[in-house]
């Protein structure tokens, strides 16, 4: 009777361990902060109905190492460093000493481009021949999977739906860096519905190893004579394992209890 519930017990402890709920993180870029009926209406809450936490950091154009995941706990040793363009107009070379230029709220055009995550938005250059990038580094993420989810606004209605490209990677710490040549996903801005991936916003998972960091970046691609990339929202959330997962592992700790239980009797 002691051995069985002692090995229960165990079982039940490491699968409480086991069963977190998702670190999700969620950035508000721009002049305005997301308002409280407004803070679950997103890409992730849309893709995860159950989920409810509403804490976002509002950080402008300014980088941050105080940061707090969606259910306002701390996000303790994460950090967020902004980068752009530098020289203005030069394109997909990022230098995370500079920030982006610009930060404001854009106007409304309807759907969920009424949102305040949305409207409030940043880039840099001004309308013309420009090639300006917006990007960012996230430091001091534990290794594991992860989803990022971005989204962007470039709020000129009247030049028609203007396409950016969206980069999600993993790589080391730099001062810099080229985003040259290296895969990407399109984000349309094609209709203001919804929020739908590939439209609204773009989605890529990644595995991110011990010592890297999550390396992010818009460019706008549609017009050569407006190609400045806008930058408005972001979520990036710890993959948490399919409960077919927790099964099996549930399984090898049962047995490695018994193991051991028979071992010592």
């Amino acid at each position: 009777m002691k051995k069985s519930t002692l090995i229960t017990s165990s079982v039940f402890l490491f699968l409480g361990a086991a069963q977190l709920s998702a670190q999700v993180l969620m950035f508000n870029f721009g002049s305005t902060a997301v308002p409280g009926g407004e803070a679950t209406n997103s890409p992730y809450h849309t893709e995860n109905p159950s989920f409810t936490q509403s804490t976002w950091n509002q950080l402008g154009n300014s980088d941050s190492s105080s940061l707090v995941y969606a259910d306002n706990s701390s996000a303790t040793g994460i950090a967020l460093d902004l980068g752009r363009s530098n020289p203005l107009d030069s394109g997909p070379t990022v230098d995370f000493s500079t920030n982006p230029v610009s930060s404001n709220t854009l106007a409304d055009d309807g759907g969920i481009y009424s949102l305040i995550t949305m409207r409030s938005t940043i880039w840099s250059g001004n309308s013309g021949v420009d090639d300006n990038w917006v990007a960012g580094q996230i430091t001091g993420l534990a290794a594991g999977q992860y989803e990022v989810l971005i989204w962007g606004n470039n709020g000129n209605a009247n030049l028609g739906d203007i396409e950016q490209a969206v980069y999600v990677l993993s790589d080391s710490a730099a001062g810099t860096y080229d985003f040259t040549g290296l895969p990407s996903s399109t984000l349309t801005n094609a209709s203001n519905a919804s929020w739908t991936d590939g439209v609204s916003y773009s989605k890529a998972t990644i595995t991110i190893a011990a010592g890297e960091s999550l390396y992010f970046a818009i460019d706008g691609t549609k017009l050569p004579s407006f190609d400045r990339g806008f930058l408005s929202g972001m979520q990036v959330a710890a993959v948490i394992p399919e409960p077919s997962t927790y099964a099996g592992i549930a399984g090898l700790a049962i047995l490695a209890l018994v193991a051991v239980r028979r071992r010592r009797a």
